[in-house]
């Protein structure tokens, strides 16, 4: 019988939901961080063709690490606070077909946690405004850009546990 603390990975989750926030955080705010730095520098760069430098700003840097949170966001946070406001009036395409394709597909990559579904919906709300807040502190340089907090496991708590008590055993 394997225990589940004698199980090897090669990668390992944050083991608290606090160390979880702040790997995200610094993932979101990095990039949006880099992006507004090194716009410039990638714009003149004359060693790369005009094509992959814009490439690399539009697709790999406003895209993929910029405007992903906010639309996110705007799916998770937005489009259900509409419900609120009688006013508002969104396209069924916008409400229901645009957001159930995204978790869909999110879903169909992983089959046997079908059952997390709504779980994981109703986390990514919270995180999408998490992860939203970081990449604009990003961009502005605001208060927690340059924080830099390793993410701590559990993994690496128990071998420092582990090489500390081996360390103070007796040599005999």
């Amino acid at each position: 019988m394997m225990l589940v603390g004698d199980l090897e990975v090669k990668n390992e989750l944050p083991s608290t939901l606090k160390a979880y926030r702040y790997q995200q955080h610094r993932w979101a705010c990095g990039p949006a961080n880099l992006f507004r730095k090194m716009t410039k520098e990638i714009i003149f760069c004359n060693r790369v063709s005009a094509w992959k430098r814009l490439y690399v700003i539009y697709d790999f840097f406003f895209v993929r690490k910029i405007i992903v949170h906010w639309v996110t966001f705007f799916y998770c946070i937005v489009i259900p606070a509409t419900v609120l406001v009688p006013e508002v009036s969104l396209a069924k395409l916008i409400a229901i077909y645009i957001p159930a394709t995204i978790t869909i597909l999110n879903a169909v990559c992983t089959p046997r946690s079908l059952h997390l579904l709504v779980f994981w919906i109703l986390f990514e709300n919270v995180m999408s405004l998490h992860r939203t807040k970081a990449a604009i502190i990003g961009l502005l340089e605001a208060n927690r850009v340059n924080e830099w907090v390793v993410t701590e496991k559990l993994g690496n708590t128990m071998k420092q546990k582990n090489n500390a008590k081996a360390s103070k055993k007796p040599w005999s």
